[in-house]
């Protein structure tokens, strides 16, 4: 046992009593070790606090058999668990659960059994079984990868992970200040923390993690005691002292118990979060020595999230249940709805079961015995229309045209970014022999490519990757290395090097000059690089913790307030060091903070002087990338460019104020030229609009339309056109050209000598919630074309996989992830960021004409971003069209434009906020029955809030300062406003900023 080097010590925290070294703990040792090596495991205590009088259930104990003999861990999922899902779950549990499903146990004993675990532990620790405290347990299975001997099956173990005090007051998800709990922002009412009684700096909250074995039917304690112990997760759950499941074999799923659940909902086992008939509060615990009153009522409180619970076939089978009588067309369109379809499920589709050998983990076979298959698969066989072989082969067939379709679509997709990469690296000057090796080792990814080539060569790295080696050890010579070296250290060891070609040389230059092997170079980089990660996150907690407040709060967020305390008026931003440096002077300049060294000074001047220049205007005219193919009801064979949303209004814009920008200083960004050449082509003959645009009689509107469009942006194409036409007209061709990017062709904004730009974006727009667990969204705006594959990077901190749970026509095929023809807010929030951390003076108007474009304006009126970036104070003034939930009139960009017209035609005095004004009277003048309804709608929600059920409902920032029922469906429409920041040149609010000083007239 001592090989080991685990230490059993005595438990005060239980009365049971403390369990001997005995083989049982060498097993919890042998876990351990295997997660984290024997050197690491030394640090490592266990006590065991809980052995369980329950008999270990059959049905787990054959489970870990499934899968100790290599069997498919979906197949012992499916024996494991029940059929059916909760879906969606209540509301009040998305904090908790993290999912958009859950199923239940198959057998009630096996839900009975773990509930009492979860019992027996909440009793020896004094634990609350809530959503705040104990409430989920991580399912862990020890298997060895070789499988050899029997000996090793006998070896194997199942385990639950249990983490109590799960959401003490420091609890985030977030970045930025540390909110009160159930602030707006953080959820509300929906905030997991509410009712907590936790903080990390209680004395005993270390003692949170708790492992049960089946092989001992004992759960034990794993003592971290402190926070730079091995087994806790990197980064900030050490400050949590969150031990890492990772470290404990297979990851099997979630379980969670939320007591008496359902108790009183009708319906014998119903399952429903309709409010008049479910009211349990996941936040309130019950009372002490709780026991679950029977299996049954077990079996509806205990819910699971199996990694392995929810493969193809099971949507299949979902599909198939759901639509009897239409089984082949909804099957057929669940399976062309993938983007990937694999052997097993073809196997499931074939006639035989017993013939069915397809391989589980470890390469071991499905059956628990040669020639018999396990309950799990002969489950899954059925839920594939077993009993209908007609119906089996027809999508047998859907699956296996499926399989080609996307195996097509992957060589297709491969060679066109094989062919595109090689274009951008040579055009940047790359040799064409060194692109293409390059791309092969990256697949086809420019961004690694170019790592790559970084590190192989020295004619292509930056004066930065020189200049690195003087920090080293021994400084390094000029080495070039292959590009298979290049790509191993950067990409094929540790992912922690994060595809940095200055690491990379670093570790290469240590190998050699060090004499040691090269993932031991690597592996020294990465604990520097895990160090000074948990140092970042550690340092960051403090931050939110000084910069927020943790009391018990109601569900209104502190940036409803009205009157924002002294304090924050002038917050010191966490986001870069420009908005760290110009708001320091600003408050220091009004005596509220300490005045920049001379050196700070000097440097914040140089980035004040990026801010002096002409007045830029961006025009971009979007769509949604839906008509550029045919119709998901196919009524349409392509694209069909006839309703435009956005083209008018860019010729509108355009022509009313070139003489304000000049045209040397306007970028157009609109697909002018391709929607014209459509409408002619479709517009010759009753044959051609057939064609095009679906029917003969659409004729007479086509050629209408066309000539239409021509006209109002007649002084458009008589000056060029669009600068971006066609598949350029993109997001990241619009983020490229806000940022000053000059690695594309075409115009950008200068990243200097510009005093302010305006952008009127013109499309349709709309949100999604950021995922299943969260009441959080991601607003955007349409494009008629994706990103170039590329750009897909630009989404990596975006929750656009939330658009796959509420596509409504999940099965309509673009060609592309959908999330490429989306500009989402955050991400132009980010361009808005780069742009003022390089001249932070420069005046931005930002007019935002779509639906739910309220959305578009969080990053001014939330108070984290006030308080992380200090967006309060940028020169910002951003006008939306709807709110954050509501559509939008189409109206409103041509009544500011011609009072913009009117203000700089009377010499430019007028303010911002003036013209805003002007034209929201006259916005409302034209539309008194909406203003009248909305009106009525927003007294009836004021009447409605204290009768609401709190869960239902959200707190939103109003431009008066005033807090507001809002609703993710409201039956307002088209609620204008705007948000004005600060002007730091005039010390004036944007609102009073006259316009004349945003355009180029003298």
């Amino acid at each position: 046992s001592s090989h080991f080097l685990i230490h059993m010590q005595s438990d005060t925290m239980s009365s049971l009593p403390v369990l001997s070294p005995d083989a049982a703990v060498i097993v919890v040792a042998a876990r351990i070790v295997g997660g984290i090596g024997s050197a690491a495991a030394s640090e490592v205590r266990v006590a065991a606090v809980a052995r369980h009088e329950a008999p270990v259930p059959e049905e787990l104990a054959r489970y870990l058999r499934q899968l100790a003999a290599g069997g498919d861990p979906a197949d012992a999922a499916a024996e494991l668990f029940a059929e059916e899902p909760i879906e969606p779950p209540p509301r009040a549990l998305a904090p908790y659960l993290g999912s958009e499903r859950a199923l239940r146990f198959a057998a009630p004993s096996v839900a009975d059994f773990v509930a009492r675990l979860f019992a027996d532990l909440a009793d020896s620790g004094g634990f609350r079984l809530c959503g705040w405290d104990l409430y989920h347990g991580h399912l862990v299975a020890f298997t060895s990868p070789e499988l050899e001997t029997k000996a090793d099956v006998d070896a194997a173990d199942l385990g639950i992970l249990f983490h109590a005090r799960e959401h003490p007051r420091e609890f985030t998800s977030r970045r930025g200040p540390l909110l009160p709990v159930c602030a707006e922002e953080v959820g509300g009412e929906l905030d997991p923390r509410r009712g907590t009684q936790l903080s990390i700096i209680d004395v005993d909250y270390k003692q949170r993690n708790f492992l049960w074995l089946l092989s001992t039917n004992t759960t034990y304690r794993l003592d971290v005691d402190h926070d730079e112990h091995p087994l806790l997760l990197s980064g900030g759950g050490r400050r949590f002292f969150t031990v890492d499941e990772s470290h404990f074999g297979l990851q099997l799923g979630t379980i969670c118990l939320f007591p008496d659940a359902w108790r009183g909902v009708s319906g014998a086992g119903s399952l429903t979060s309709r409010p008049d008939a479910w009211n349990y509060d996941p936040a309130v615990p019950p009372g002490r020595c709780w026991q679950p009153e029977s299996k049954f009522a077990s079996w509806r409180n205990v819910l699971c999230i199996p990694t392995h619970g929810f493969p193809l076939d099971w949507h299949l089978g979902r599909a198939l249940r759901k639509h009897k009588g239409s089984e082949l067309e909804a099957g057929a369109r669940v399976i062309r709805s993938w983007s990937h379809v694999d052997e097993t499920l073809l196997g499931l589709l074939r006639d035989d079961v017993d013939n069915d050998a397809s391989s589980g983990l470890h390469g071991g076979s499905s059956s628990s015995s040669i020639g018999t298959p396990s309950i799990g698969r002969r489950k899954r066989w059925h839920r594939c229309c077993a009993g209908l072989p007609e119906l089996r082969a027809q999508l047998r067939s859907e699956v296996q045209s499926a399989m080609a379709e996307r195996s097509r679509e992957k060589r297709a997709e491969a060679e066109r970014r094989l062919r595109l990469g090689r274009e951008e690296l040579i055009a940047r000057g790359v040799e064409p022999q060194h692109a293409d090796e390059a791309l092969a080792l990256a697949d086809g990814s420019i961004v690694r490519a170019e790592a790559e080539l970084h590190v192989a060569f020295d004619r292509y790295r930056t004066e930065e990757e020189r200049s690195a080696s003087s920090g080293w050890r021994v400084p390094a010579e000029t080495v070039e290395h292959s590009l298979a070296s290049a790509s191993l250290v950067l990409f094929g060891i540790s992912p922690w090097l994060g595809g940095e070609p200055k690491l990379a040389l670093e570790a290469l230059h240590n190998a050699r000059v060090g004499g040691v092997r090269l993932e031991a170079a690597v592996h020294a980089i990465v604990e520097r690089r895990r160090a000074e990660f948990a140092q970042e996150c550690s340092q960051r907690l403090d931050a939110a913790i000084a910069s927020g407040g943790v009391a018990e709060g109601s569900s209104r967020s502190a940036a409803a307030s009205e009157e924002v305390p002294d304090a924050e008026e002038w917050p010191t931003p966490l986001c870069c060091r420009t908005h760290h440096l110009e708001l320091q002077s600003l408050a220091a300049e009004r005596s509220r903070g300490p005045a920049l060294s001379p050196s700070e000074a000097s440097e914040l001047k140089q980035l004040h002087a990026a801010s002096d220049g002409d007045a830029w205007l961006v025009l971009v005219g979007g769509e949604h990338g839906g008509i550029m193919r045919a119709d998901a009801r196919a009524t349409r064979p392509g694209p069909f460019l006839a309703g435009h949303c956005s083209l008018e209004w860019v010729g509108f814009a355009y022509s009313r104020l070139k003489k304000f920008f000049g045209r040397d200083r306007i970028i157009v960004i609109a697909q002018l030229a391709e929607t014209l050449e459509w409408l002619r082509e479709a517009s010759v003959d009753e044959a051609s609009a057939a064609r095009l645009a679906g029917r003969p009689s659409l004729l007479a509107m086509l050629r209408r339309r066309s000539q239409v469009m021509q006209d109002a942006c007649k002084e458009l194409l008589e000056d060029g056109g669009a600068d971006y036409d066609g598949i350029d007209v993109n997001a990241s061709t619009l983020l490229r050209v806000l940022k000053g990017d000059p690695s594309g062709k075409g115009r950008c904004v200068p990243q200097h000598a510009v005093g302010s730009t305006m952008l009127v974006l013109v499309s349709h727009g709309h949100a999604h919630p950021a995922g299943p667990s969260t009441t959080s969204h991601e607003w955007y705006m349409h494009f008629p074309h994706p990103v170039p594959v590329e750009a897909d990077n630009l989404y990596d901190f975006v929750s656009h996989q939330g658009f796959e749970d509420v596509d409504p026509h999940p099965e309509w095929d673009w060609g592309a992830p959908k999330y490429r023809w989306k500009l989402y807010s955050q991400i132009l929030f980010q361009a808005h960021h780069t742009v003022l951390q390089r001249s932070p003076r420069r005046r931005l108007v930002l007019f935002h004409q779509f639906c739910l474009s309220g959305g578009a304006a969080n990053f001014m009126r939330q108070r984290s971003y006030q308080t992380y970036c200090g967006t309060k104070r940028w020169p910002v003034f951003a006008i939306v069209t709807a709110g954050r939930f509501e559509a939008a009139l189409g109206n409103f960009v041509g009544l500011w434009i011609d009072e913009l017209v009117s203000a700089l035609d009377e010499g430019g005095s007028r303010t911002l906020g003036d013209v805003y004004k002007a034209a929201e009277q006259r916005y409302w003048g034209a539309s008194p029955d909406v203003r009248a309804s909305n009106a009525a709608v927003a007294a009836q929600r004021a009447d409605a809030r204290h009768a609401e059920s709190p869960l239902a409902s959200s707190m939103e920032l109003t431009d008066a300062g005033s807090p507001e029922l809002e609703e993710t469906e409201p039956s307002t429409v088209g609620t204008v406003g705007r948000v004005a920041g600060f002007d730091a040149t005039s010390g004036e609010s944007m609102e009073n900023v006259p316009v004349g000083r945003v355009t180029n007239i003298v």
